[in-house]
């Protein structure tokens, strides 16, 4: 998959911080680079960003397009938000209401660590 990825800020691990993950099927006609390129519209970038209610903010937005013919997916979009986690039932309706407006699979996670003993 070839990466196109828009950063404010540097990564900060943060227990607040949480991650929309949004993949997109598309028909045969529609991966082409003249669609690609209009990716911010199609994909709800734009529409995600700017209708993210205070105190919710994008801090990172990396938008990946499949490079041979075998993923199962097109395109997968990954939005790295500031405050998404304070609240699990906040962040799961946001979640919600994209996946009713987005022709998209939608998910919400969060980093953790955890160590493994063997």
């Amino acid at each position: 998959m070839k990466l196109i990825s828009l950063t404010f800020g540097h990564k900060i691990k943060s227990p607040v911080i949480g991650y929309f993950f949004l993949a997109y099927k598309t028909m045969e006609h529609m991966s082409t680079m003249k669609f690609a390129k209009g990716w911010k519209t199609w994909s709800g970038a734009r529409y995600i960003c700017t209708s993210l209610p205070q105190p919710y903010y994008f801090r990172r937005l990396s938008f990946f397009r499949q490079s041979g013919s075998s993923a199962e997916f097109t395109y997968i979009m990954l939005i790295q938000i500031e405050h998404l986690m304070v609240s699990a039932e906040t962040a799961l309706n946001l979640a919600s209401s994209l996946r009713q407006r987005l022709s998209a699979y939608v998910g919400v996670y969060r980093e953790i660590d955890f160590t493994v003993f063997s």
